[in-house]
């Protein structure tokens, strides 16, 4: 919902037929008159008879006493809709206003609840020299005043934020905001209206208006301020401060520090560009984590993250080792997101819309447990993210300015990050998509590098050198394949498919939608530039990662789109119905994209340029799928000797590089296994068993070569447990049709 601020044009004359009722000679001037509060409300005002000349309902409503000059009436259709505040506007000069007297029990005008619409007012405003501002506002604005408070407030400045701005919240098409702030103003013009019949009622202009009594101005305390039993319960007290100040004290030391915010920014915020390295660094120089309770949270992320690229033995909690006496690095970096935790509990907020800071940190906390046996929490983390990111509005594309700002950018850079994750998770974990692509319609993050967000030349500020491709490049590119990957969630995955037809015929909407996302993904890689295409990689080409990660994305996209189509297993043919008329089968395409997975890992690997988190869920996937393929291959053999069909083995020739490949993908495992403490379950061959144990019980004598890394042989497989006497990770339930 957009907003319209715009001013009036001081050109405007006043409306013809206009008589200044003030200098008419024929009209007598009351000795004793009305204060302006009471001409307003219509009621008797004793002011010249009480003491110090304040009348009775002042006192009683803590109002100015204010006798103005005479003011020119006008009818109220002459006005323009004016901008409803809370306090009044500035008086002009001194020599044009008439004394202001406050009750004697008060010092100064009495404080109220500043409005919503104060921080959107011109500098020029705050000045009690200069005529006050008013704005021409839409009906919906009011439904975007959140938003703009939000994303354009002050991120690093105090750590208790303020009760007043505790309502600033985004509110769409569908509210009723709109309709409040309209009944607003039709309230308003009405009293403007009943003031104008009244003779003796000056009209009520630009330069001197006030909102009448029941007003904004007039807001209850009770209704617009948290009560205190409610800020403790959001523990938003000293002790927040307490563990503030011992979690600082924590920090890592300096040099150590230093390393694991160079870590972060090379291995991690280059493929998920959440922060923006100049400005970080700046905060960081300028000790914001000693007064900012949401930057020491982000800090603490980054080293925990960064922590599983460090060799440095102090970021593995003390005392952690283990059977051999080794440093468990399987939980480098977990005293850091222990710490953040804390911090994240006692700062956690409901009333409160979420800062920049506190977006950000569930992006790094969802990062890190995803590496960590806790892995499916980091869809519930990504998840509550996306919540307090619609909350104050990041997801929409009006509240963002023309030009673009740091703060901005790094709003927008968080949300997708957020999104991308998301996908990913529900991908992993067969869940639905948080947020829907129809949900929200921000822009992707600008293609410019860090250094050239801030120039010395203003002009050239976010412009990115010709011929230089950007960075973040590779992750908007992460960003439109992820689409294909929430579409396939959304149909092919879909709980109650009955719903998301989308107008496609019931017999034929699979197939439809499978040629719509395998176009699509045609598409993208027709479209990817020529610094990040696999294809064309060159040795020593500083985009080989990200053109590794992309490909690797890639493939692992289209076996998910593939995955629901491949047949029942162990039926006498492995081709999908569904895709019997496209001439191909769903299971050969998926063998096709998990075979160029491992060839990508292996070229990665032997130049030890691995992007690990990438390339283990390939190895995960990619594994099961070319281990499925041979099972299936070994139980036609035993179908078609069942039918008296001698001589069917299949040739070691085909199976032979299937194996090849399952090695290479236990060997990404096996070298990341260390410091990823998610990974041990699945180098265990009892678990492979576990999920097929009709295929196990089904191996004939004849030998396969074996695979020592997975224990026992294709042959001779490892002996099979209890169903219930091992514990089964959640992603290693692989399930197919």
């Amino acid at each position: 919902m957009t907003i319209n601020l715009t001013e009036p044009d001081p050109s405007i004359s006043p409306p013809a037929g206009h008589v200044n009722r003030a200098t008419s000679a024929h009209k007598k001037r009351k000795i004793d008159r009305a204060c302006d509060t009471c001409r307003r409300r219509k009621s008797k005002c004793d002011g010249p008879k009480m003491p110090d000349n304040v009348c009775t309902n002042c006192l009683q409503s803590l109002k100015p006493y204010e006798l103005g000059a005479p003011v020119v009436r006008g009818s109220w259709k002459d006005l323009h809709l004016l901008q409803l505040q809370d306090d009044p506007p500035p008086l002009q000069s001194s020599s044009s206003r008439s004394e202001i007297k406050y009750p004697p029990e008060s010092k100064s005008n009495p404080r109220r609840a500043p409005h919503l619409l104060d921080s959107l007012s011109s500098p020029g405003s705050a000045s009690s020299e200069e005529p006050a501002n008013f704005d021409i506002i839409e009906i919906e604005s009011l439904s975007g005043l959140a938003q703009k408070l939000t994303l354009r407030g002050d991120e690093t400045v105090a750590a208790e934020p303020q009760p007043e701005s505790a309502y600033a919240r985004f509110h769409g098409k569908s509210s009723s905001v709109g309709l409040v702030e309209a009944t607003q103003r039709f309230k308003m013009m009405h009293i403007l209206d009943a003031l104008e019949r009244d003779k003796d009622t000056p009209r009520a202009c630009p330069d001197g208006f006030e909102m009448p009594p029941g007003g904004p101005s007039h807001r209850r305390p009770e209704f617009w301020t948290i009560p205190q039993n409610e800020r403790e319960w959001e523990e938003l007290h000293m002790e927040c401060f307490d563990l503030f100040s011992f979690t600082v004290a924590k920090f890592p030391p300096p040099d150590l520090a230093m390393e694991l915010i160079h870590l972060y920014f090379l291995h991690v915020n280059r493929r998920f560009p959440l922060l923006h390295q100049p400005t970080f660094n700046r905060q960081w120089k300028e000790h914001l984590h000693h007064t900012n309770v949401w930057f020491a949270a982000v800090c603490l992320g980054i080293f925990a993250v960064a922590s599983r690229w460090s060799n440095d033995a102090r970021v593995v909690p003390e005392g952690a080792t283990i059977d051999t006496g080794d440093l468990n690095w399987g939980l480098a970096g977990w005293k850091y997101f222990s710490m953040g935790r804390d911090l994240f509990e006692v700062r956690r907020s409901l009333f409160y819309p979420a800062t920049l800071f506190e977006i950000q940190t569930y992006s790094l906390y969802g990062i890190y447990i995803r590496g960590t046996p806790y892995f499916p929490l980091a869809w519930s983390i990504v998840g509550l993210g996306i919540r307090k990111a619609q909350d104050v509005g990041a997801h929409r594309k009006k509240v963002y300015q023309d030009t673009p700002t740091i703060d901005e950018e790094l709003w927008k850079r968080a949300f997708w990050c957020l999104v991308v994750f998301d996908r990913v998770e529900c991908a992993l974990l067969g869940r639905g998509c948080s947020v829907g692509a129809e949900d929200f319609d921000v822009d992707i993050p600008l293609e410019v590098d860090d250094e050239y967000w801030e120039m010395e030349d203003p002009s050239m500020n976010f412009k990115q050198p010709e011929g230089i491709p950007a960075v973040v490049g590779a992750f908007n590119q992460l960003i439109k394949i992820s689409r294909v990957l929430a579409f396939a969630i959304k149909t092919l995955y879909a709980v109650d498919r009955s719903k998301i037809l989308f107008g496609l015929s019931p017999p034929r909407w699979r197939k439809e939608v499978l040629e719509q996302m395998d176009t699509a993904l045609t598409q993208w890689v027709a479209s990817l530039p020529e610094h990040l295409s696999w294809s064309k990689q060159k040795e020593g080409s500083p985009y080989m990662v990200d053109a590794a990660t992309l490909q690797t994305s890639y493939h692992l996209i289209q076996m998910f789109i593939y995955q629901p189509f491949i047949p029942p297993f162990f039926s006498p043919s492995s081709s999908s119905k569904h895709l019997s008329s496209l001439g191909f089968s769903a299971m050969d395409k998926c063998v096709e994209s998990a075979r160029a997975c491992a060839r990508i890992s292996e070229t990665q690997t032997l130049r030890g340029l691995l992007a690990w988190p990438i390339h283990i869920y390939a190895a995960q996937i990619c594994s099961v799928v070319l281990l499925v393929r041979i099972w299936d291959l070994k139980v036609q053999e035993n179908m078609m000797r069942a039918n008296g069909v001698e001589d069917v083995k299949p040739t070691i020739q085909v199976i032979e590089p299937l194996i090849a490949d399952v090695n290479t993908f236990v060997r990404v495992l096996e070298w990341a296994e260390p410091r990823w403490g998610f990974i041990s379950p699945f180098l265990n061959s009892d678990i492979v068993y576990r999920e097929l144990p009709f295929l196990a019980t089904q191996i004939l004598a004849a030998a396969l070569p074996s695979v020592p890394a997975l224990g026992g042989t294709f042959g001779k497989p490892a002996s099979i447990p209890n169903a219930g006497s091992i514990p089964i990770p959640i992603s290693t339930r692989v399930s197919f049709g």
